[in-house]
């Protein structure tokens, strides 16, 4: 294995069996959001003797607590009819449910979604906006001292949920529930051990051709920009919402790009984006690479902050499918999403940017199993030269912890790795063991 196989990781789910604990319904009250009330009634026969209250926008911070507060469980359920649209009420709402909870302090608090990430067990996720609760739910079991579930089924069944009633399941971590079994997920190396890095014979770009970045005015975004003017002298499509910076544009010219358009577009903007596309209708590849980080505890977190970091993230992915279901395609090899191993290890204090990440993974499921189109993940961890923590303090502190910064070269070779692969996701981390063991990857 070389240096660069050895930051690669695979999605990987482990095997466990039920063990039944003891469970007592009329502790345990189970919420819906009032738009979901067929939820309720697809679940209420499964649930006799446990208490079910619904979440609306009357309900106020103190309405919840005074229906919650004598309950030692409560169970969470959402299985979100699919929009192109994201519910920033229904968000907005969930967001509020958490903070009630940590102030009452449940003894457990379930949170229950329907194939909102991706996983190895079923195909394809039907409900990636569910993804949200999911992210935001795995950061919540880290920032309180009370067990907190995220659990994910194929399906809901009478069967799955007795389990979800009485079996035990590790917290933090979203759980996958099936009929027999539950699953753990893990990331590993080798997983998929024919795919190594030396065996890449050709690239995936296009000598001359057009490529999209969306992001692609710093970051990695730009980095990748610069990358393909200067190896395959390309025409780039940039979109960001900062201002032009026509230094920029020139340097890329000069580097060797054909041609250098930039675009400046909130890509949350549905009508902006999609005039963008029409401009540009043959399009070889488009690479997803905006975010915006607002670092928050939940129980400080604003609506607008957690909405900020969902809307590039989320809000113009679910775009980009709008866009891309209509479009003729035949000419898009690929379309690559820079994400976070935040979806995997949620740090205490980024629950909006883990949900963003967690429901743009999900809906990259989506646009290649449903839409048909050649979706690709990476997972990247700490870079330290390049994008918005490159500085001396984020450097310092991820050597305290064990963590490296992954450099251009690495970064751009595994980028032309992945692109020539079958391989749909990777997690990309430098890191010492003792970091991975803490980090559940590598096991």
């Amino acid at each position: 294995m070389n240096a660069l196989e050895s930051m690669i990781f695979y999605p990987s789910w482990r095997k466990c069996q039920f063990r039944k604990a003891e469970f007592h319904p009329e502790g345990c009250v189970w919420l819906f959001f009032e738009s979901q009330r067929f939820l309720a009634s697809k679940v209420k026969d499964f649930i006799e003797g446990s208490r079910v209250c619904f979440l609306s926008d009357s309900a106020g911070p103190e309405w919840l607590a005074s229906r919650l507060e004598n309950f030692d469980r409560i169970v969470f359920v959402a299985e979100t009819t699919w929009s192109y649209d994201l519910n920033y009420n229904e968000v907005s709402n969930f967001l509020a449910l958490l903070k009630v909870i940590q102030k009452i302090r449940c003894t457990e608090f379930d949170i229950v979604t329907v194939r909102s990430i991706t996983c190895s067990a079923f195909r394809a996720v039907t409900h990636p906006h569910d993804g949200v609760f999911v992210g935001l739910g795995q950061t919540f079991a880290q920032e309180v001292d009370f067990s907190v579930r995220v659990l994910v089924l194929e399906h809901i069944s009478e069967k799955v949920i007795y389990w979800i009633l009485h079996g035990t399941f590790p917290s933090r971590y979203p759980i996958i529930v099936l009929d027999d079994c539950f699953l753990i997920p893990t990331l590993k190396r080798n997983a998929a051990c024919s795919h190594t890095i030396s065996c890449r014979e050709s690239s995936c770009f296009r000598n001359g051709g057009t490529y999209l970045i969306i992001g692609g005015r710093g970051g990695l975004g730009g980095m990748l920009a610069k990358y393909l003017a200067r190896q395959y002298k390309v025409n780039l499509i940039l979109i960001g919402r900062s201002p032009k910076d026509q230094k920029q544009l020139d340097n890329l010219v000069k580097n060797g790009a054909a041609s250098v358009t930039y675009e400046q577009t909130d890509v949350s903007d549905f009508e902006r984006v999609k005039a963008i596309f029409k401009r540009y209708p043959r399009i070889n590849g488009i690479v997803h690479s905006a975010l915006v980080l607002k670092d928050s505890l939940i129980c400080n977190m604003s609506d607008e902050n957690l909405q900020s970091v969902l809307s590039p993230k989320l809000c113009g992915t679910l775009n980009l499918l709008r866009i891309l279901k209509n479009m003729n395609c035949s000419q898009l090899d690929f379309v690559l999403f820079f994400s976070s191993v935040q979806s995997y290890i949620a740090n205490p204090g980024q629950a909006n940017y883990t949900a963003a990440c967690v429901s743009k993974d999900a809906l990259a499921n989506v646009l290649r199993e449903l839409y048909m189109v050649n979706s690709k993940i990476i997972n990247w961890s700490f870079w330290g030269d390049i994008g918005v923590v490159a500085s001396d303090y984020y450097r310092k502190r991820m050597s305290k912890l064990g963590i490296e910064s992954i450099r251009e070269k690495e970064g751009l070779e595994i980028i032309e790795w992945l692109l020539s692969t079958k391989l749909k996701q990777v997690t990309v981390i430098k890191a010492s063991d003792n970091a991975l063991k803490r980090l559940n990857i590598g096991g």
